[in-house]
């Protein structure tokens, strides 16, 4: 999911597909369009925050919405120039590093680095945002620890939304596995 130019993505995920925009490398930086995965010159890696290495992305020919590890394809010439859709390497998002880059690399072309940030929740969860966790009560114990300034007015507000809460996630999970009625 792009925020201004950011792609916030959840670690361990799978089937990655990410949208690069390639412009004329000397101005004026028109949209560059016709590029392929076979384009003479053509170089994409990958680097991960904490890692010293830089990873390769062999480039195939790609589809449009399938994903396809180093799968490059444009997006539409006519209405969405110089837009492009690569399929990442499901190491990418591997645990262990917060941030990645991608960078793509064609002779007469320029690309914005793509960024990354790798989170442990799941953008796309309309509900509970991809965290399980929230009626976790040894969480919430270590928490209240965390912060003894809390007054047992706040703790006692704070139990009762957290069983409102577990009740909701409870019922939200029921629902779930029992389908529609």
């Amino acid at each position: 999911m792009p925020i201004l130019g950011l792609n916030v993505i959840r670690v361990g995920s799978a089937s990655n597909l990410l949208f690069v925009h390639l412009t004329d490398a000397t101005p004026p930086s028109r949209a560059k369009t016709g590029l392929t995965h076979a384009s003479d010159g053509a170089h994409v890696v990958y680097a991960r925050e904490g890692e010293s290495d830089v990873h390769p992305i062999t480039l195939i020919e790609g589809s449009l919405g399938v994903h396809t590890r180093g799968g490059f394809v444009e997006v539409d010439p006519d209405h969405l120039p110089g837009s492009y859709q690569l399929g990442a390497p499901d190491e990418l998002f591997a645990e262990g590093a917060p941030r990645a880059l991608v960078l793509l690399r064609f002779p007469g072309a320029r690309a914005e680095v793509v960024s990354i940030e790798l989170v442990a929740f799941d953008p796309q969860d309309a509900e509970t945002v991809g965290i399980q966790g929230l009626g976790n009560q040894r969480r919430h114990e270590f928490l209240r620890g965390a912060m003894p300034r809390m007054t047992e007015e706040e703790l006692s507000q704070g139990e009762s939304l957290e069983r409102v809460l577990t009740a909701q996630i409870d019922r939200a999970g029921r629902a779930d596995h029992e389908g529609p009625r």
